[in-house]
Formats: C-alpha cells, sequence, structure tokens
C-alpha cells in the first residue's frame, strides 16, 4: 500500500498567543539543563575514578612487572649457583674418582700374583761387573760425552737386584709369564771392558738358548736406560745380531719411536734424536732413567698432605748459566730475562735461580712444594724422579715429555701426579702461567695429585719398604705383550 501522510505523524507548533505551552517548554529546558549538568558530573566523577584505577592498574602491573623480574633474576641466580655448585662437585667427585681409581690401582699392585722368570747364570748376571759399579771402582767408558749415564747404571742394578730377590719370582719357567734377562748393561759399558767382550758374549748367550728361540716374544732381553748409548756397538753386538732380537721387549728410559710418531703427526720440529731400536723390538717399555727414582742420596719424603704442607718454598728450580741444545736455552733461562722476575710471583716464598751452593740446594730442594721439571738437550730430566722421591709435585715444561717417557704408563698419567704447562704458555708468560696453575688446583686435586705421587714413589723408589716397581715392571710388560698379541697365561698353561 501507498506510503500516505495519514500515516506519519508530524510535530504540531503551537497556536500563536498559547503562553501555557511555551511556559512549560521553558520549564521542561530548566529541567532537561539541571539534568544534563548533573549527568555530566557523574560522568566527570566517572572519568575521573576510572583513571584513578587505570593508575592502580598501572602501578599494579609495574610491580608485577618489578616481582617477576626479581623472580626471573632469583630463578638465574639460584641455577647460576647451581650451575657453579654442579660444577664445583663434579670437580670434586673427578678427584674422588681418580683418588678411588688409584687406590684401586695400589691395591692391584699389592695383590699382584704375575710370576716371572729370571736367567739364574752369573754369565749373564756379570756379578763382577756389579760389583765395581756399586764400588765406583774407576770406569773403563773412554767418551769425554755420557758420564752422567753411569747413575742410570747403578739404577738398573737395583732394579735387577730387586727382580732377583722378590717372592714373585719363580725359578720354573713352566710358572712364568714372561722372562727377564739380568744383564747389567749400562754398569757393563763403563766398567766392563773396552771392547765390550761381556756384553757380546752375555747377548749370544741368549740368542742361542733354547727359552729364546722358543718365546722370544716373551722375554725382556735388556733393561738399558742410557738414553742414546744404546744397542749395537754400545753392546758389542753387529747388526746382523741385533736383528735376532726381533719380537722381544726391551725396558728403556724413553720410547723414541713413539715420540717420533707424534712429531710428525703434529709437524713439530724437536730435535730429538731417533734410533733404530723401533724396527727391531716388538715393543719398548719406557721407565725413565734408572738410576734417581732410587739413588738414595737425594733425600726420601713420603708424598702426604701433612709432609707436603710443612713445606716452605712454593717453587724451586735452578740452573747452570751455560745454554741448552735444542732451543731450550729460552726455556730454561726464562725467570732471568730483565723484565721477568722471580720475586713477581704471587706464591712466595720461591727458590729460583743460579749456582746455589749444593748444601743449600738440597735443603731447599727438600723444603719445596713445586718442583719444576723444564725442558733440556733432550725433553726428559732427572729432576723428574728427584722430584717424585722427595714428594714435590712436578711442575712440567715440557711438551714432548709424555710421548717421550710415559712413565709406568699402564698404572698412572702425568696428569695423576704432576701439573704440566705448555712451552709456549710459560715463555709467553712465565710468572702468570705458574701462578694459574696453581692457583687453580682445589684441594681435591692437590689431594688426588699426592696420592698419584705416593704410588709413583712406592714404584720408583726401590731402596724403601713396601716399594712395588716389581709388581708395576710386572704389570707394564704383561699389558705390553697384551698389546700385541701375546697370550698371558703361564708358560706352562700354554705348552
Amino acid at each position: 500500500m501507498p506510503i500516505t501522510n495519514t500515516n506519519i505523524k508530524t510535530r504540531q507548533d503551537p497556536p500563536p498567543g498559547d503562553t501555557s505551552r511555551s511556559a512549560h517548554t521553558a520549564s521542561v529546558n530548566v529541567k532537561n539543563n539541571k539534568e544534563s549538568n548533573e549527568l555530566k558530573f557523574k560522568l566527570n566523577k566517572v572519568d575521573k575514578t576510572l583513571n584513578l584505577a587505570g593508575m592502580c592498574l598501572n602501578i599494579i602491573n609495574l610491580r608485577i612487572g618489578l616481582f617477576m623480574v626479581l623472580f626471573f633474576l632469583l630463578i638465574n641466580s639460584f641455577v647460576l649457583h647451581r650451575s657453579a655448585l654442579i660444577t664445583y662437585k663434579i670437580l670434586i667427585d673427578n678427584s674422588i674418582m681418580s683418588m678411588s681409581r688409584i687406590e684401586d690401582m695400589t691395591g692391584m699392585l699389592e695383590t699382584s700374583s704375575i710370576q716371572y722368570y729370571v736367567y739364574n747364570n752369573e754369565s749373564l748376571s756379570l756379578p763382577h761387573i756389579r760389583a765395581k759399579a756399586t764400588e765406583d771402582a774407576p770406569m773403563t767408558w773412554k767418551g769425554k760425552w755420557g758420564r752422567r749415564f753411569a747413575h742410570y747404571g747403578l739404577g738398573e742394578i737395583r732394579w735387577l737386584e730387586s727382580l732377583e730377590g722378590h717372592p714373585l719370582r719363580t725359578m720354573d719357567p713352566s710358572e712364568a709369564v714372561f722372562f727377564v734377562v739380568p744383564i747389567p748393561v749400562t754398569a757393563a759399558m763403563f766398567w766392563g771392558s773396552t771392547n765390550k767382550k761381556e756384553l757380546g758374549n752375555a747377548f749370544e748367550a741368549i740368542l742361542n738358548g733354547a727359552l729364546f728361540q722358543k718365546y722370544p716374544e716373551r722375554h725382556v732381553v735388556a733393561i738399558s736406560t742410557s738414553e742414546k748409548a744404546f744397542g749395537w756397538s754400545f753392546w758389542g753386538l753387529s747388526n746382523k745380531e741385533m736383528k735376532q732380537f726381533d719380537g722381544a721387549m726391551v725396558v728403556r728410559d724413553s720410547d723414541r719411536d713413539r715420540v717420533d710418531k707424534w712429531k710428525h703427526e703434529n709437524n713439530l720440529t724437536y730435535c730429538i734424536e731417533n734410533d733404530k731400536a723401533g724396527k727391531i723390538f716388538t715393543k719398548v717399555v719406557a721407565l725413565g732413567f734408572g738410576g734417581d727414582g732410587s739413588n738414595s742420596h737425594y733425600a726420601y719424603q713420603a708424598a702426604t698432605l701433612e709432609n707436603w704442607n710443612k713445606k716452605k718454598f712454593w717453587f724451586f728450580y735452578h740452573t747452570r748459566e751455560s745454554a741448552s741444545s735444542c732451543s731450550s736455552t729460552a726455556i730454561r733461562h726464562a725467570f732471568f730475562s730483565n723484565s721477568t722476575k722471580p720475586t713477581l710471583l704471587e706464591h712466595q716464598p720461591v727458590s729460583i735461580g743460579m749456582g746455589l751452593p749444593y748444601e743449600e740446594w738440597k735443603q731447599t730442594y727438600e723444603n719445596s712444594k713445586f718442583c719444576l721439571v723444564l725442558r733440556g738437550d733432550n725433553p726428559g730430566s732427572r729432576a723428574l724422579l728427584r722430584s717424585v722421591r722427595n714428594g714435590c709435585i712436578p711442575l712440567i715444561v715440557s711438551d714432548p715429555l709424555p710421548f717421550y717417557q710415559p712413565l709406568y704408563e699402564r698404572t698412572l698419567q702425568y696428569d695423576d701426579f704432576a701439573l704440566i704447562i705448555r712451552e709456549d704458555d710459560f715463555l709467553m708468560d712465565p710468572i702468570g702461567s705458574l701462578d694459574t696453575a696453581v692457583s687453580s688446583l682445589s684441594p681435591a686435586n692437590i689431594m688426588h695429585k699426592l696420592e698419584g705421587l705416593r704410588l709413583l714413589q712406592r714404584i720408583i723408589a726401590v731402596d724403601q719398604p713396601g716399594s712395588l716397581f716389581v709388581q708395576a715392571f710386572s704389570r707394564e710388560i704383561v699389558e705390553a705383550m697384551k698389546e700385541n698379541g701375546v697370550a698371558t697365561e703361564k708358560v706352562g698353561a700354554i705348552l
């Protein structure tokens, strides 16, 4: 239906002259204005209330934010603190585990039952040569070099006498796991005939013996710790005769073949003399220089925490003014440059210098906590075993040493009894590198190293009661046999 006007209601204006309608309108307007003002007032009040509420919310939010920040900081602090505690606990646990391992190894050696056979033949043991060496008779060695090797010869005799007199030695070859040839090799070089006749005859007797020909891989044919004075003409043997030792074992001061491989693998140029022994002997067992570990001229102090804490000097190192070979002079004289003074060391007092009178040297050495072992003419140093005997923790600066002389490696690692500083770090900062190395040791670390030092003492000091040299020696030989695929049962069990 179409939309018409009758369907729409429009506002009707009042007729002219109608004042009642105007008055009514005015009254309504006044009333409306009043209500509008009241509404505005209320709205303003609401706005203020809302603004106040917003401010309160902002303050609350700020406080919540601050609380959350503090909460997260607290959590983070707790995590970091817990992480530090865990790290410290791991270090302690590792030290405890290491000490437990050393205790286990000590117990294993103390209960060892490995039997061995030592040839009982004076044409091999050469008692007259041994007597000359121990009585300090005049030497027949004509060389101007190498006279210090004589000390190693005396140490080898002490080793042989320990093996000969130990209850684990069997007189029945069938009960033995391995065989020891008791030739005093280095002593014979220094106190035997100049043509090495005694040595040549002794080795010839072994090479022609039925036991060696049947079991060459079970034989320790020589204990010779005289550095490069080894084999061939030193023993009175030809190259052809030396080759007959193929497959046998030898005990040396160092493992030249191993350190040579380490040099080539790392592209290094250390002037370490190699020799042909690695091509002949199936296994070289490196046990360090024979003499100083059991040299009674040097004090013996059991490596205990009580004894170590009583020592006065933190570091001990004294050297000669003359230069050393193999680029080692820079290492040995690092403390004596114009800019490097031992008095700058944080750990004091120390005894570092040159030319100390012997009696003062001896007393100070015996009263030192850390004894420096620095590379010299070769990677090894007699100072290492002296420091062990003295109960002084060795502080080693010689990168090749663990490869050159892996001392009783099946029983202990260098980290068990010594601190090692890289040569480059030492040369860059002799003072800081020493202080940092010592400051990094926790009480648990020190205890671990003293436990390792104590075990090594019992191994190298054959002149002390409770020595474990024979047991540790036997372990090294048997493990070397295993590495070469040789059965380690007694000979009688495999016949």
